[in-house]
């Protein structure tokens, strides 16, 4: 029984030695990860933000319904109640040459509500 007990221990010791080569292994795997990555990170750590030649600009798309009776680009009515394709003109078809014109109430209202809140740039 003592030579079983003994074996039993250098088995349990050889799984435990074993457990923690593969753990070291791990470790010295990340740590050769991150030391390749440490040039990266100083370069990075070391160029000064606001005397770079480039700037942070975040910026907001805002999509919203202005009351207004006529479409943004054309002269035609607005009137989600019409039948369909009742009230379109050859801008709203996309006709070769016709131009479109922006709508004047349209661009009064974006910029009354740009003003109202505080937009940096209309």
């Amino acid at each position: 029984e003592a030579e079983i007990a003994s074996r039993e221990r250098a088995n349990a010791h050889e799984v435990l030695c074993a457990q923690s080569k593969t753990a070291h292994q791990a470790r010295t795997a990340k740590m050769q990860r991150l030391r390749a990555l440490a040039p990266v990170r100083r370069a990075l750590r070391a160029q000064p933000l606001s005397g770079s030649a480039y700037a942070a600009v975040i910026g907001l798309e805002v999509h919203a319904q202005l009351a207004c009776a006529r479409k943004a680009y054309c002269d035609c009515l607005r009137d989600a109640h019409a039948p369909p394709n009742t009230l379109t003109c050859g801008v709203c078809l996309g006709h070769p040459g016709a131009l479109p014109v922006a709508n004047s109430e349209a661009v009064a209202l974006g910029v009354r509500a740009a003003a109202a809140l505080g937009c940096a740039r209309v």
